[in-house]
């Protein structure tokens, strides 16, 4: 009788374990060209019924490819999706080639998160170049309850812009940073690191940014935004130059209607003798 008893609160408790578990979210191991890799859009769209759904991509290098991947990257947030590679870093390859990533936030009283751990991301490409080029990523909200977070990623030998972010919320309540970037690099790459399109321009309502800990090497016209609070600290910043297109105005930073604070940061090996000044600004702020 009392084995009896003892083997069912042994079940009773790996359930309960399990359960625990599995109503915290889920987690998929993730190797380049498995079907979870060749399926990765229906593995993030259909698994994020159960709160935190963390994607781990343990080897070393990832093909962005139409012959790898089956369906475009466009992809829905509805709860906070985790990608994290490996501790040397796992690189996404995307061969010069415009398989970009676009991510999608509904309208929601829920904060959903957005969160890369240890992310290479290189040779990204848009042969179209031109001003409007797409995106190595594309981030559009409909909500400010957000959190996109970079941590440990790099960025490097891309052509074409790195990130877009469009947000239009139907209600504001901005508090804090939306956007963090920390202890990143960027190197050798010719587009935009960072667009951003908000379409409030109240005083105190920005979208707020948080860049810290980054490197930044051989880039071009890093950061275009509007309507933006940036947050730049404990940066380092060299051989910086003027992208290609004619509608930018600033060498390292075109702005409108923004506020950006630049503080113990660093800037050296920067030519400017051409006909742009370092910041441009329209009805900004900086500090």
């Amino acid at each position: 009788m009392n084995i009896t008893i003892l083997y069912l609160f042994q079940y009773i408790s790996i359930f309960f374990l399990v359960w625990v578990k599995n109503s915290y979210g889920k987690e998929f191991i993730i190797r380049f060209n498995d079907q979870y890799w060749n399926n990765l859009k229906s593995i993030i769209n259909d698994n994020q019924d159960q709160g935190e759904l963390i994607l781990r991509f343990v080897d070393d290098q990832y093909l962005l490819l139409p012959e790898y991947i089956h369906a475009p990257l466009n992809l829905m947030i509805t709860g906070s999706v985790y990608f994290i590679g490996n501790k040397n870093g796992t690189i996404f390859d995307f061969h010069n080639y415009k398989f970009y990533l676009k991510f999608e936030f509904e309208n929601s009283n829920n904060l959903n998160h957005l969160y890369f751990e240890n992310i290479i991301f290189q040779n990204f490409y848009d042969s179209s170049l031109t001003y409007s080029n797409t995106p190595l990523m594309y981030i559009n909200s409909y909500s400010d309850n957000i959190k996109i977070l970079f941590n440990n990623c790099i960025f490097r030998d891309n052509k074409s812009a790195l990130i877009i972010v469009s947000i239009s919320p139907v209600k504001l309540k901005l508090t804090d940073y939306i956007i963090q970037i920390t202890d990143c690099e960027f190197y050798n790459n010719i587009d935009r690191f960072f667009i951003s399109l908000f379409s409030y321009e109240q005083l105190y309502n920005y979208l707020k940014v948080k860049i810290s800990h980054c490197i930044f090497v051989n880039n071009n016209s890093i950061f275009n935004t509007e309507n933006g609070q940036f947050d730049i600290d404990y940066c380092y910043f060299t051989e910086i130059g003027k992208d290609q297109y004619d509608y930018t105005r600033g060498v390292f930073y075109n702005s409108k209607n923004d506020i950006v604070n630049i503080s113990n940061s660093v800037f050296e090996n920067i030519d400017l003798n051409m006909n742009y000044p370092l910041i441009y600004g329209e009805k900004s702020y900086l500090k």
